[in-house]
């Protein structure tokens, strides 16, 4: 998990109360965005490199690129968010790449006429999503967009059918949109309520928070992710669910695959009243050799083992103290970076017995060369 050499400082976004805001906004996004078919052969890039802020063009370092579809044809600029998808069409990766971008548009984008031009016959048709006058991404043809007002629909129509819903929060950008849900469903957390009494003394109520992510840009069409909420800790619960923008795929691929998501979620419930029966001796060494193992940065993992001792207790618990480390590193890291933490910590839910084994030693145990140097990337 490396982070872009290339930063976004301060993307567009908005945040929303309610659902109807939401859909509106969804609408009018919608209403100037366009999906075109282009021809990697009629795909000809332009840089200036005479300039760092580029007033004409509100001072957006990618707008210094811009991209016509036919010859003679009109210079649409590029978003922040194209940059990922062109590198992958060009087939080209690596810093060395984005160190020219930093340094050399014009030369950048003569680089990107070359590799396009080079692309065999199979490859050159390319799906072009132009909004608001800007490219957005330049994806394959195989990519199959979703409609993301009819996404979002679908969420907030399927959620109605448990009890005590609330919608929390939503956030979109140009690179994704991202909806939050509350769920006190009697039937779906009565399992939870019996492991909540027996292992989180104190703790009275628990909840299910969902979060759903949608994007135009990347490679999911969307991604489900639940979470067990009890007091003001949210664990991460194995078992996301996602569906690509590839192939056949359409809105009713993903009305399935959400059946599939609280499927997973008793599973996971399963698998986490199981981690109480793992018995763990050694409770802060174990956390630091997960942190390590996960290659959760240690400037944010170090601060919350230091708050326990190498005590007797259980797996459950252990998983618990863990979790405490997304609530450091929020607003800290990017939120992709966040995703995929928590998603890589759900999955330590999985870990059978002999794994939870191998981490449960005593003496003295140091942050390993693997945390330390991926911690730099947060």
């Amino acid at each position: 998990m490396r982070k872009s050499i290339i930063e976004i400082s301060k993307p567009e976004t908005k945040s929303f109360s309610g659902y109807a805001e939401l859909a509106d906004h969804l609408k009018e996004v919608n209403d100037v965005s366009e999906w075109t078919i282009v021809r990697s052969e009629d795909t000809s890039f332009d840089g200036d490199s005479g300039a760092n802020t580029f007033e004409a063009m509100g001072g957006d370092e990618f707008s210094c690129v811009t991209v016509s579809f036919d010859e003679g044809g009109t210079q649409v600029p590029l978003r922040y968010t194209a940059l990922t998808s062109i590198l992958n069409r060009c087939e080209i990766s690596g810093d060395g790449i984005k160190k020219l971008f930093l340094s050399d548009k014009e030369y950048f984008a003569k680089h990107l006429n070359r590799y396009l031009s080079l692309k065999d016959n199979a490859k050159r048709q390319m799906l072009a999503l132009v909004q608001d006058g800007k490219l957005s991404a330049l994806h394959s043809k195989a990519y199959t967009p979703i409609n993301q007002v009819d996404l979002f629909d679908l969420v907030e129509d399927y959620l109605q059918d448990f009890d005590n819903v609330e919608f929390l929060t939503a956030e979109w950008s140009w690179e994704q949109t991202q909806a939050v849900y509350e769920i006190r469903d009697n039937d779906l957390l009565s399992v939870y309520r019996k492991l909540l009494k027996k292992h989180f003394p104190g703790k009275k109520d628990c909840a299910v928070r969902m979060r759903a992510i949608s994007s135009d840009v990347a490679e999911a069409a969307v991604r489900f992710n639940t979470f067990l909420l009890i007091g003001s800790l949210s664990l991460p619960l194995n078992g996301s669910i996602s569906v690509k923008h590839m192939g056949k795929v359409t809105i009713e691929t993903v009305q399935e695959k959400m059946k599939g998501v609280f499927a997973s979620f008793e599973a996971s419930c399963r698998s986490l009243a199981g981690l109480a029966d793992i018995p763990i001796r050694h409770k802060k060494n174990a956390m630091i050799k997960i942190f390590t193992d996960l290659h959760i940065p240690q400037r944010y993992a170090a601060e919350s083992c230091e708050r326990y001792d190498n005590t007797l207790t259980n797996a459950l618990d252990v998983y618990s103290s863990l979790a405490e480390v997304l609530i450091a590193m929020k607003g800290k890291v990017a939120a992709s970076a966040l995703f995929s933490y928590e998603e890589a910590l759900a999955r330590v839910i999985t870990y059978p017995r002999n794994r939870w084994s191998s981490f449960d030693i005593p003496g003295v145990v140091a942050w390993g060369a693997a945390s330390k140097a991926l911690s730099k990337i947060a």
